[in-house]
């Protein structure tokens, strides 16, 4: 009977000491858009982990990393379970940097679509799609351009276009360019003169025909 008793005072005993969770973290790394933002967990006493990134992306790892795909401010909810309890903390994490997707809200599909940024003699970072169909938008893009065009065919094996004038980008924030009725383009044979811009279409047009022919 006695040592019955010192069993059940000893259980008493073990299950008083179970502490409660507790939830917290740091972030660590870069918090830049594209690159791993790393996580720790300083919580205590848990043994389930639950992460919220506030992008819509998610992990149950200990201490995760994770890449935002577009700069902003986003709210991480942490929840921790242990002793049959769940405890939660929200921090707000800002990452920076500059974002773009093209929109083509026009009626026609566009074929070899790519992005580009042209420094008036030459096309860099050049990012091919393939078809952009209407209602359509590019994957994301990171940029640290001020400004960035496009080019592409209506038929395939046919004349190519680029545009007019460039979209131009504003730095930090995810940015939406739209390709409408409105948007002008040009098929070559126009010198910058008509434009009022201070370079050759045609010279343009030539490397964006290269590079979509690789």
């Amino acid at each position: 009977m006695q040592k019955s008793f010192l069993l059940f005072v000893l259980c008493l005993f073990v299950i008083s000491c179970k502490k409660d969770p507790t939830a917290d973290f740091s972030t660590s790394g870069s918090l830049k858009v594209g690159e791993l933002t790393e996580f720790t967990n300083l919580s205590s006493h848990y043994s389930v982990s639950l992460w919220d990134f506030g992008d819509g992306k998610t992990s149950n790892e200990n201490a995760p990393s994770h890449k935002y795909e577009m700069p902003g401010n986003y709210m991480v909810n942490l929840d921790v379970t242990g002793n049959g309890k769940t405890e939660s903390i929200k921090k707000r994490v800002i990452i920076t940097g500059t974002t773009y997707v093209i929109k083509n809200t026009t009626s026609a599909r566009l074929i070899n679509f790519a992005s580009f940024y042209w420094d008036g003699y030459d096309i860099i970072d050049f990012q091919p799609y393939g078809i952009l169909e209407p209602g359509q938008s590019t994957n994301i893009i990171i940029t640290t351009r001020p400004e960035i065009e496009f080019g592409f065919r209506f038929v395939e094996g046919g004349a190519v276009f680029v545009c007019v004038y460039p979209f131009k980008i504003t730095q930090d924030i995810h940015n939406i360019l739209v390709i409408d009725n409105n948007t002008m383009i040009t098929s070559g044979s126009k010198k910058s003169g008509d434009f009022n811009k201070d370079i050759n279409q045609d010279e343009k047009i030539l490397q964006f025909n290269k590079l979509i022919s690789r």
